[in-house]
């Protein structure tokens, strides 16, 4: 195969680039061209983001005069693995490729006597510099030093938090899952569900935002593989058993080119590995009802505690292979093994709303209003109601996980070293969320299961003590699948649903979807995504003089399959039909239960799916210059290349863009002869085969800088670019898959349609047409398209400040640290009217909202074109609707990927971490910052953006984490000169701690609405039955005369009736929004959460030990509900409260939930 051929065929961005540079030479000659394309070249055969640390230093004399060709050998302890350089004529150094661990340095020179230094540990991802003075004399003479690596960072300006093996194992981690112990950082905020955080959480646990990023754009890594799954989803693929980490690294600010694919931080977590000694463990972690407190929830209304039990039980074993007269292992080959099996019956609380039995027979009159009093007209004879609709309504009525991984590492000769990992887990899950728990109607995760497989090898070839070659292969693959067994296999006929539309429907026998508005719902569609991301990662390292550069290619190819049903069957009934006013709505009328039984749901349709096949290419070469400028100064300098290729389908179902000036054939569609604008897809009439064009321009420079002023105190700073993995939102498939709506009203929603649900679709079940229909494609319908000229969104990350070093084991550092994002993607209506038609529509502007809702002759009515549709079946259609630019399509038409917002975030970070000091690990964080948007929009017509707080913003957190040693027992304080029984009674005992305080997010503020006047109440208590987060005083306005009046339950409440006094008014319809979509003044409920263990370890002799351990999660109980919102709309008498008593226990913490440990060691 040509080389022209192979790019053709696998890299078409590089050839179309290639042609784009001769075309373009009167702007960038042929020649700049190829250089560009020689580095890509280049790096295409070197790249990775790499886990292993970097030991650099520099050797002097006792005069502090540099030290040339001194040999320098760092020796593994566990291993015995030795790598080895010479020092350059300034007498630095550079090892790179070290996996975390502990390591021995020796320095030898002539004329001078060996050095040792002992115990010098080295962590993920880290740049140590290690100073090193030898002593004249011979050098068969020795100076050996105990000491580990300097806390100060001087070789680098990146920024982070490592978790080293001590706090791996030691802390208490809810379910143990390692990716959690990110939260113990500064600058980072989780914001998952405290109940989702087990480790086949795989999209809860990814809901980091990093100073200042926005949510699931970060990287996950594992041995310094790619670990994302559900492509742009970004969930994290493969979880680890936490016994098999060595060490977790939170990478926040990073000024290394070889780090991209995020526009927010990388969380990096390395694997153990074998040493030349066998090591084994085994364990069991359990909880149980009586070491649960019961919820607020369940407390605020007398309810016991639900059961719950959880075990968590696996083992561990590592070492040199060995075979017997066959192989030995040692100081070449090692392994590791570990297995886990989580085992857990959770309570799921459901606060469900189900109609009373004699709702079901139209017996309405047990409703009251909202002073109690009976609701008058409340019972309607039961002849008027739909017969067959009478039964559907009458439906209503655990985890197993396990986890395993395998790695051998292999060390061949002095020069090459492998190393591999195999690692799968499977989750299988039932849980019911709307209370029907078998049979039809079953809803929730019945069940729902997630497998991951995640597989990578690494080599290392050191072709000499200044030039190193590696290349990372890497697989991982995510399934997620859901659906209700329940609902499977009914015959829908035997609900009095024609067998004529019924043989219509694809995937086979089920019972459908059925939902009533404050009501629970009825059943459930089948879901299932599979990823495949495939990733080779080559790279080389050179040193030269005192350069350290780095090249290479983080290249992924990236499979999302998607397999879901959709909503084949589906209806939802509203209030609208049975209401006072059908287009107003009232807390005192209205039923949506009655609305169904008459057989006139409000909306509805059937889904007819499309299983798509995407496919996706990211390729960054990259080049990184770490350079001892002298003893004090190190610059990081890089550059990455992103090439984010837009997604392409298997089979070319994919959708491009609008095109305002399409036309529809007129010979195959005369009634659009006069029409124009329409949706085009890729590959057909000259359009490209992807989702969008190609950005080739995403450069991402990177600069920092290490300077040392004084012998304990560093500053350090810098910047750089990065751009994100954008989402999945540009896999578009209109055309290829559709729905037939359920037409309800043939005039705007005013009337329904008698009897509805006795032929559904009478026009029968609409088909996929493809790109056969050309720009009639969807007319009478809504849809959405992504930009095809969309930019990777970016962000300019930058940090300033001092580490000051108090001693060998304690460091403080405070830092300016800000991140500004661009190019973020935004949504805005396409599809709508002139501000001239408006204006006459909304009183505010001197209109009236009769003109626009006016119905009007329908010149689509009975076209063949609109054939499935509203537009269809309805003699009329309103002024705003023809008053579209493209009347012919129904709904706003949301055009997905503009590149208008942004994001800014400015913060203090205050770090102070000491190091093992008299037996306690501490890791202290405050952050004090502020994060703003812009995105979305107040007023679509006037293009005005909303600009405010970001949903997560927190102005103060403060994380203390501790691991403390008691002082009891030989060689400590306490009893340090006791020995035996008596020893190993109050010895070996360890407490840690997790302890975080934040600031409350900025609650969400209604968008129909005015404020008048500030409406922020004090609250004296959160835990109240009820908790008023603003002053419920509402006016609404009269939609024909203007006339305000005050809301019935504003005057309960006590608001008065002078308006001047009132804080809301509700705005009149076409109004435009005039609220940002957050407020700072009124924030919700702070979190205080703390977790903590106490551990005993009993030795059974040198290498066996038994440890047991009491943990606690939320050992305060203190009960949060982060999640939560006040309630947004004006209409409702709750209007701006919440009932801490009536929140899921998704939106809240957990109550105190003790965990009882025992691990086995040797």
């Amino acid at each position: 195969m040509s080389a022209r051929r192979f790019f053709s065929e696998n890299h078409p961005g590089l050839i179309n680039f290639l042609t784009h540079c001769r075309r373009q030479e009167a702007i960038m000659s042929w020649r700049a061209c190829c250089s560009v394309c020689a580095f890509f070249l280049v790096a295409a055969i070197t790249g990775a983001q790499e886990f292993r640390a970097t030991l650099t230093g520099r050797v002097t004399d006792p005069q502090n005069l540099t030290i040339a060709e001194a040999t320098v050998q760092v020796r593994n302890v566990s291993t015995g693995e030795v790598s080895s350089a010479n020092t350059d004529s300034r007498g630095n150094f550079s090892i790179p490729f070290l996996r975390p661990a502990t390591y021995t340095v020796t320095v030898a020179h002539s004329g001078f006597r060996q050095f040792t230094q002992q115990g010098v540990t080295l962590e993920v991802a880290q740049t140590a510099f290690l100073p090193i003075q030898l002593q004249i004399g011979s050098e068969t003479q020795s100076v050996i030093v105990t000491a580990e690596a300097p806390l100060l960072e001087t070789a680098t300006a990146d920024r982070g938090g490592v978790v080293d093996t001590q706090r791996v194992s030691e802390l208490p981690l809810n379910a143990r899952n390692p990716f959690m112990l990110g939260a113990m950082m500064s600058g980072v905020t989780f914001r998952g569900s405290a109940i989702w955080q087990r480790p086949f959480d795989n999209g809860a646990i990814a809901e980091w935002s990093i100073n200042g990023s926005r949510q699931r754009q970060n990287e996950f890594l594992l041995d310094g593989a790619p670990n994302n799954g559900q492509a742009g989803g970004n969930n994290v693929a493969y979880v680890p058993i936490v016994d098999a980490v060595q060490e977790f690294k939170m990478q926040s600010n990073t000024y290394d080119a070889q780090y991209g694919h995020t526009a927010g931080g990388i969380m990096n977590v390395v694997l153990k590995s074998g040493g030349n000694k066998f090591h084994g463990s085994a364990w069991e972690f359990m909880r149980r009802t009586w070491l649960d407190a019961n919820t607020f929830q369940n407390n605020s209304v007398g309810a016991p505690r639900a059961v719950h039990y959880l075990d968590q039980y696996g083992g561990q074993v590592d070492g040199p292979v060995l075979l017997p007269k066959l192989y030995n292992g040692h100081d070449k080959t090692f392994f590791l093994f570990s297995i886990e099996n989580y085992r857990e019956g959770t309570p799921s609380p459901l606060l469900l709303s189900v109609p009373a039995p004699e709702f079901l027979n139209g017996d309405f009159s047990k409703l009251v209003d909202a002073n109690g009093k009976p609701k008058p007209n409340t019972t309607t004879p039961n002849s008027a109601y739909s017969q067959y609709n009478l039964s559907i309504p009458g439906y209503f009525a655990k985890d197993k996980f396990y986890n395993y991984i395998a790695r051998v590492d292999e060390i061949i000769g002095q020069k090459h070293r492998v190393f591999g990992h195999y690692a799968q887990n499977s989750r299988t899950e039932d849980r019911n969320d709307n209370g029907v728990f078998s049979g039809p109607g079953q809803g929730g995760q019945q069940p729902f299961q997630r497998l991951n497989w995640a597989a990578t090898v690494d080599w290392v070839g050191t072709f000499s003590p200044t030039f190193i070659g590696n290349v990372r292969v890497s697989f991982n693959r995510f399934i997620e699948q859901g659906f209700g067994a329940g609902d499977v296999g009914f015959d829908l006929t035997t609900l009095g649903f024609p067998a004529s539309t019924i043989s219509q429907l694809p995937g086979g026998k089920f019972f459908g979807r059925y939902e009533f508005d404050g009501y629970s719902y009825l059943g459930r569609y089948r879901d299932v995504n599979i990823t495949n991301n495939y990733g080779i990662n080559p790279n080389i390292t050179k040193i030269w003089k005192s350069h350290s550069f780095h090249t290479g290619l983080d290249f992924r190819r990236i499979y999302y399959i998607l397999n879901s049903t959709g909503n084949i069957w589906r209806f939802k009934a509203w209030k609208n039909y049975t209401q006072k006013t059908w287009n107003q709505g009232d807390a005192l009328s209205g039923s949506s239960i009655a609305s169904f039984l008459l057989g006139v749901p409000s909306e509805g349709g059937s889904d007819y799916p499309l299983f798509p096949f995407f496919r996706q290419w990211y390729y960054a070469p990259f080049v990184q210059d770490d350079w001892k400028v002298s003893s004090r100064l190190t610059l990081n300098l890089g550059l990455r290349w992103d090439f984010t290729l837009a997604p392409d389908e298997k089979y070319g179902r994919l959708n491009y863009r609008f095109d305002p000036n399409a036309q529809a054939d007129p010979s195959q569609f005369p009634e659009l002869a006069n029409y124009k604008g329409g949706l085009t897809f890729a590959g057909v009439g000259g359009n490209p085969s992807k989702a969008a064009n190609t950005n080739y321009w995403n450069v991402q420079p990177r600069i920092g800088a290490a300077y040392q002023l004084r012998r304990h105190l560093v500053m350090r700073g810098g910047w750089a670019r990065y751009f994100a993995n954008p989402s999945n939102d540009w896999q578009k498939t209109t055309g290829f898959s559709t729905s037939t709506p359920l037409v309800s009203s043939n005039d705007g929603g005013r009337t329904p349609i008698a009897n509805l649900l006795s032929n559904p679709f009478p026009n029968g079940i609409l088909t996929p047409t493809g790109s056969n229909r050309g720009a009639a494609t969807f007319v009478g319908r809504d849809f959405s398209w992504f930009n095809p000229d969309f930019k990777t969104p970016s962000a300019d990350e930058f940090s300033f400040g001092f580490q000051v070093e108090f001693s060998p084991s304690s460091m403080l550092e405070a830092s300016y640290v800000g991140s500004r994002g661009h190019n973020i993607q935004t949504v805005r209506s396409y599809n709508i009217p002139s501000l001239d038609l408006r204006r006459q529509c909304n009183l505010l502007e001197g209109g009236n909202h009769s003109y626009c809702d006016a119905r009007l002759p329908n010149p689509f009515y009975q076209q063949p074109a609109f054939l499935g549709t509203s537009f269809y079946t309805s003699s009329t259609l309103s002024r705003f609707q023809l008053s579209r630019p493209f009347p012919q399509f129904s709904g706003d038409l949301q055009e997905q990927g503009l590149n208008t917002g942004a994001t800014w975030y400015n913060s203090l970070q205050v770090d102070y971490n000491v190091r093992l000091r008299r037996g306690l690990n501490l890791l202290a964080d405050y952050t004090f910052s502020k994060l703003v948007e812009r995105w979305g929009y107040n007023d679509p017509y006037r293009g005005i953006m909303q600009e405010g707080l970001y949903y997560n913003d927190r102005p103060h957190m403060l994380k203390v984490t501790t691991v403390y040693e008691l002082p009891f027992g030989r060689g400590h304080w306490i009893g340090g000169n006791v020995h035996g029984f008596l020893n190993r009674l109050i010895g070996g005992w360890e407490t840690t701690t997790f302890l975080t305080a934040q600031s409350g997010e900025p609650a969400d503020l209604p968008g129909n609405v005015r404020i008048l006047r500030d409406p922020k109440l004090p609250i004296p208590g959160w835990h109240a039955p009820k908790v008023q987060g603003w002053r419920p005083c509402v006016l609404q306005m009269d939609p024909n005369t203007g006339a305000v009046s005050p809301e019935a339950y504003s005057i309960n409440y006590g608001c008065g009736t002078d308006p001047s006094t009132y804080n809301f008014l509700i705005l009149p319809p076409y109004a435009p929004r005039e609220t940002a979509y957050r407020s700072g003044q009124i924030r919700m409920y702070r979190t205080l959460t703390m977790d903590a263990s106490l551990d005993k370890t009993f030795p059974f002799s040198e290498r066996a030990r038994l440890q047991l351990r009491l943990e606690a999660f939320n050992v305060l109980n203190h009960y949060a509900f982060p999640l939560e919102r006040f309630n947004t709309n004006p209409f409702d008498p709750n209007f701006g409260s919440l009932f801490p008593g009536r929140i899921s226990t998704v939106n809240s913490g957990m109550p105190r939930q003790l965990q009882l440990g025992a691990k086995f060691l040797w």
